[in-house]
């Protein structure tokens, strides 16, 4: 199996190209950004690879800029249609953030999307590529994404919370009230690994998908963690506060989803956030010159 990696210079799409890359799947990572202005710059880069499947990744952020919000559209309508006119298969990521401000336990696939900032209406946007232009395409939501890479939530907080040896750490406030249940790349990568084998080899299970951590926790709860591991390592220099109270005006009511469909569909069981946490800690810390 060939794989396509629509941006794999990310900090997601490096973890996923080197995930991959161990999975023993032949893989093309695009490594400088395509012009998504039109379609011919992908559809010639689609000729030469000729992959099985492509992974659209392009634009995705934990917190896209507008800049990125404007990728992920526009890389979405490329990549639906070119994929729908070869009878390619796309994966494409997305996010919680299509979600509103209604204050559910969690998210399923029948929920309306129905988002509260610009960055979940980009999300929203591009999914709505894949539904409008594909018959044969999955999309996979994320809630909160942790990794060693910057601008995910596990490395936000951990450069607030070690900060520098000039600077030393912030002082943190995080709530009870915002419930996630957040997800590690490595298991984001496994999760479509298994997708993958499974449509490769028939599957016919088409359209969005939710995937999150099965232990969920809140912001508060989930920064407690990581801070006392950091304190366990003699390297917290910033201080936190948790408090209950609500999520802030302008994000979503929840970062919880409900992963009830993939595992009906492709027997995908999630995994527990707290599960090599420590580790990959400690690999951003190495990374960013604390360790």
């Amino acid at each position: 199996m060939k794989l396509l990696v629509t941006d794999g210079s990310s900090g997601l799409g490096q973890m996923l190209s080197r995930a991959f890359e161990a999975e023993s799947f032949s893989l093309y990572s695009v490594q400088n950004e395509l012009d998504w202005s039109s379609s011919e710059a992908f559809m010639a880069l689609l000729d030469s690879v000729q992959p099985d499947f492509v992974i659209s990744t392009a634009g995705w952020a934990a917190v896209p800029s507008e800049a990125q919000q404007q990728t992920l559209v526009r890389s979405a309508s490329v990549v639906s249609k070119v994929c729908a006119a070869k009878g390619i298969v796309p994966i494409h990521l997305s996010s919680y953030r299509v979600f509103g401000g209604d204050h559910k336990a969690s998210y399923s696939e029948l929920d309306p999307p129905v988002p509260v900032t610009a960055a979940g209406c980009a999300f929203r946007d591009a999914e709505q590529c894949f539904i409008d232009n594909s018959e044969q395409w999955l999309c996979l939501r994320l809630g909160w994404v942790l990794g060693s890479w910057s601008g995910n939530t596990l490395s936000n907080l951990l450069s607030a919370l070690v900060g520098t040896e000039e600077l030393g750490g912030q002082s943190l406030t995080m709530n009870t009230g915002y419930p996630g249940a957040p997800t590690t790349d490595h298991d984001i990568a496994r999760v479509l690994a298994s997708v993958i084998r499974q449509v490769s080899c028939g599957a016919e299970n088409w359209g969005l998908f939710n995937y999150c951590s099965g232990d969920t926790s809140s912001q508060g709860e989930f920064a407690s963690a990581v801070a006392s591991i950091l304190e366990q390592d003699n390297v917290l220099r910033g201080s936190l506060q948790v408090e209950d109270r609500e999520p802030a005006q302008g994000e979503a009511g929840s970062a919880v989803l409900s992963c009830r469909r993939i595992a009906d569909n492709f027997g995908v069981q999630p995994r527990s956030w707290r599960q090599g946490l420590h580790t990959m800690i400690k690999l951003w810390l190495r990374e960013s010159g604390h360790g």
